[in-house]
């Protein structure tokens, strides 16, 4: 009897554990990305590429993504394929603004960027958008993992 309740509560330990962590994750790939458009963004205001930007694939996230490699399980969930398409997006969008600036003496970004205030204007915003979207995925593949924690559907 007191086995099989050191056992039921190493089991829920385990589960909150992988919770915990798989919770982290997500929250450390939305902070990530955060990151990253506000990267794009301060370097749009100040008018210069202050950091080179990753791609959607050689992000810290993005190597985990294709990798399949989360650790957690994350990756055996149906909503884990719907995390494509958003999240390339961003990166798509946030890097086609900086290709106004790419190779521009640093005197003339400002005039080519107004000069493309159209399309910067409209990839910010769909950066933002992809963003969004992206950030809603996350949130149902953290509520599908941890039914499936709970469900004894994972490891």
């Amino acid at each position: 009897e007191v086995l099989k309740e050191v056992s039921s509560n190493a089991k829920l330990t385990n589960d909150y554990a992988l919770i915990i962590d798989s919770s982290i994750f997500i929250g450390l790939s939305k902070m990530s990305h955060i990151i990253f458009k506000n990267t794009g963004f301060s370097n749009v205001l100040h008018g210069k590429v202050e950091k080179k930007m990753s791609s959607h694939t050689t992000c810290e996230f993005g190597k985990t993504y294709y990798d399949k490699s989360d650790g957690f399980g994350l990756s055996k969930m149906k909503s884990y394929p719907e995390i494509e398409e958003p999240h390339r997006e961003v990166y798509t969008a946030m890097l086609e603004v900086m290709k106004v600036m790419d190779g521009i003496a640093p005197e003339l970004v400002s005039q080519e960027l107004v000069k493309h205030k159209g399309k910067v204007i409209s990839n910010l915003m769909l950066a933002e958008e992809h963003s969004l979207k992206l950030f809603d995925v996350f949130d149902v593949l953290r509520e599908e993992f941890i039914n499936a924690v709970r469900e004894e559907r994972i490891m």
